[in-house]
């Protein structure tokens, strides 16, 4: 089965929240909530293109929050990132959840701007 957004996001957080400092997991949960979540969730992860990342970007730069937006594109590649490796891994077969077909990751090609 295809991996969309929001299934996605939740298992980067549940892994952010096992995995580092709880302040950390809060800031880019937090970051999820109030940006990443005004795009579809439902769309599947690997047709989530640059294009929508600065999309998300450009919206949170609009409103003057020039560190925030540099924040979210960093947690948003390590969430690609995550979903790239866990692809890879035992507990996607067991899920029977894959986010990708290729090895992109749209949130490290994005630029800061």
């Amino acid at each position: 089965m295809q991996g969309n957004l929001r299934q996605l996001s939740e298992f980067y957080l549940a892994h952010l929240k096992q995995n580092t400092r709880e302040i950390h997991f809060r800031n880019v949960r937090n970051a999820f909530n109030k940006d990443l979540f005004i795009v579809d969730l439902e769309t599947k992860a690997s047709d989530i293109t640059k294009d929508g990342i600065i999309g998300i970007l450009h919206t949170i730069s609009e409103r003057g929050a020039e560190v925030m937006a540099n924040r979210m594109r960093s947690y948003l590649s390590a969430m690609f990132q995550y979903g790239m490796i866990f692809d890879h891994s035992v507990e996607s077969r067991a899920k029977q959840i894959k986010f990708f077909n290729q090895s992109s990751n749209y949130g490290s090609k994005s630029s800061k701007e």
